[in-house]
């Protein structure tokens, strides 16, 4: 019973909620101090009198962010963290459409339904470079920011209040862990939302479609967040546009999932066990560790730290309006909430993105009846720009780590960041901002592969390969001319799969193992060849290496050495000796 306890405490998140508590508790505390002393009430006649501090600020504010955020998300990628699934899906995607053939990766038929990510293709096509869909991912969340401060400009008559929306959206930590999740057509998401709910504000009923349309497009599961805004609309009596849009929203999930994905895809929705509603977390509960009751005490228990993780960083405002929090905030969230799967569960990556856009939206929506002036308001936006600001110290996302997700598994050493910036504060975060040998390694070594060969690597690898080779999924059905392993530590895929696969490869008399780096006495990079095809590859990184640079003459001599050509007792030059 004591262990049980302990687990569901555990399952609370107690450090990311008392963290949150004592934020929210300094923030309210600083707001009081400022309203009792003569310093603090020109504070907060400054940004209650002000038309341009605030806004100035959201607009400096979100081109930081594009700055910052375009450049972790580079570096990020440069370091060897971003993934073939989903960056690599991605650029494979809008690589074949520029071919012709829409909904095509590399793994052969698309498993989403997202038309809207073809917008990127003009991007693309200027530029055939993953780094150009991080940088311009990063802008257009940014760019999302503007409709949502004039829907809270417009909604609470206060220009201001406008730009703390703004603000607080950039801020927010799940925004940031989106944002550095690789690369997805959901980024469009906020854009989509936030300009939707503006224009249904407004009642501009057209625009307010066409944002309703492209949103369906983003992605099949966002029809959740047009059928939030029906409910919304019905309970604001505006009976004709929120009916269609809950009808519609349901319509178009049912003939995505059932009708337009399987024939696609030649099969059926292989995501369904994510959302598998009532009838699979019936199932999950039945089949526990433990007892039942211990179960979903857990499970409510990591639902509300993930409750806790979204709505903290927005100060609690979305549930200021019943409506906003019930109708806009609830549907969305509680649909993750339910899922069976954890990354869903836990709002991680970019599945956070639809909850970001709901949180604030129904923040914005939250601001209805604050009167302009008002004695008791005079602190609210000083209120959430502390708690904005504390938050992402805290909680945004540690770029220096592979993996994390901070509203089940917070760690209060990952503090501090601003916009996911670790301050380098030890030797690990000012790692983070240089590229070690092991990672110059690979990049050298990846100029030696022959363009148009077929590739299967290990995931981290595996998205540099996606345009210009034939990329494949790593398999015993691959049939490449290359298989590139990094059995380094920190991707999470030193595995015992893998390196029964990699036996599996010495074993085959086709595999020819052409490279392998051993670094600090444990093998890193491991590269097979089928047949000859490393003759190639070190013809191109002999090439490379006469022209100077350490790393290729690094990959050449490791080749040489693994295959037996080099000299006995010459040394091979590791890059860790530069």
């Amino acid at each position: 019973m004591e262990g049980t306890a302990l687990s569901i405490f555990r399952a609370f998140n107690p450090s990311l909620v008392a963290s949150g508590v004592a934020v929210l508790v300094f923030a309210a505390l600083a707001c009081l101090l400022a309203r009792s002393t003569p310093r603090g009430q020109k504070l907060l006649n400054r940004l209650e009198e002000s038309q341009k501090i605030l806004p100035r600020a959201a607009l400096v504010l979100a081109l930081v962010y594009i700055a910052v955020y375009s450049w972790l998300s580079i570096h990020r990628y440069d370091k060897l963290m971003t993934w073939s699934w989903d960056l690599g899906i991605f650029e494979s995607l809008l690589a074949n459409a520029l071919q012709g053939r829409l909904f095509v990766d590399y793994r052969g038929a698309f498993d989403h339904f997202d038309p809207a990510v073809f917008l990127y293709l003009p991007f693309y096509a200027a530029w055939r470079d993953p780094r150009m869909l991080l940088a311009v991912q990063a802008a257009v969340l940014a760019l999302a920011a503007w409709p949502l401060y004039l829907l809270a400009r417009e909604v609470s008559g206060v220009k201001s209040l406008g730009a703390v929306a703004a603000i607080a959206y950039l801020l927010h930590p799940m925004l940031g862990a989106a944002n550095l999740h690789d690369f997805h057509a959901v980024s469009l998401t906020p854009l989509f939302f936030f300009s939707a709910l503006l224009f249904a504000e407004r009642r501009r009923w057209r625009l307010y479609w066409v944002f309703v349309v492209l949103l369906f497009g983003v992605k099949e599961t966002e029809a959740v967040l047009v059928f939030a805004m029906g409910l919304y609309l019905l309970s604001q009596k505006r009976y004709l546009h929120g009916a269609l849009s809950a009808v519609l929203a349901l319509g178009w999930v049912a003939g995505s999932l059932w009708l337009v994905i399987p024939w696609m895809m030649g099969e059926e929705y292989r995501h369904f066990r994510f959302f598998g509603g009532v009838a699979e977390t019936a199932q999950w509960v039945l089949q526990p560790e433990g007892s039942m009751a211990a179960v979903i005490l857990r499970r409510i228990a990591q639902s509300a730290a993930v409750l806790f993780f979204a709505l903290a960083p927005a100060a609690f405002l979305p549930a200021r309006r019943w409506r906003a929090l019930l109708f806009i905030f609830m549907p969305v969230i509680g649909i993750y909430l339910l899922s069976n799967n954890w990354p869903l569960r836990t709002v991680s990556g970019h599945y956070g993105l639809p909850v970001t856009a709901a949180t604030m939206g129904a923040m914005a929506l939250a601001l209805r009846g604050i009167r302009g002036g008002a004695r008791r308001w005079r602190t609210l936006p000083l209120f959430v720009l502390l708690t904005a600001l504390l938050s992402s110290l805290l909680y945004s996302y540690p770029a220096h780590r592979r993996w994390a997700h901070p509203s089940v598994l917070f760690k209060m050493a990952d503090a501090p960041k601003l916009l996911s910036m670790p301050i380098p504060v030890d030797a690990e975060r000012r790692a983070f901002y240089r590229l070690t040998p092991h990672e110059r390694f690979f990049h050298a070594a990846k100029e030696a592969v022959p363009p148009g060969a077929r590739v299967a690597a290990q995931r981290n690898l595996a998205a540099f390969f996606a345009v210009g080779y034939e990329l494949c999924d790593l398999g015993p059905d691959a049939r490449a001319d290359y298989y590139l392993f990094d059995l380094a530590d920190g991707y999470g895929t030193n595995t015992e799969g893998l390196r029964r696969f990699i036996a599996a490869l010495e074993a085959d008399r086709e595999m020819v193992r052409f490279l392998t780096l051993t670094e600090n006495d444990a093998t890193t990079f491991v590269f097979f060849a089928r047949g000859a095809a490393w003759v190639d590859f070190c013809a191109r990184a002999e090439s490379n290496a006469a022209k100077g640079d350490p790393y290729s003459r690094a990959v050449a001599h490791s080749a040489e050495k693994t295959l037996g050509l080099a000299d006995p007792g010459a040394e091979v030059m590791h890059p860790d000796e530069h």
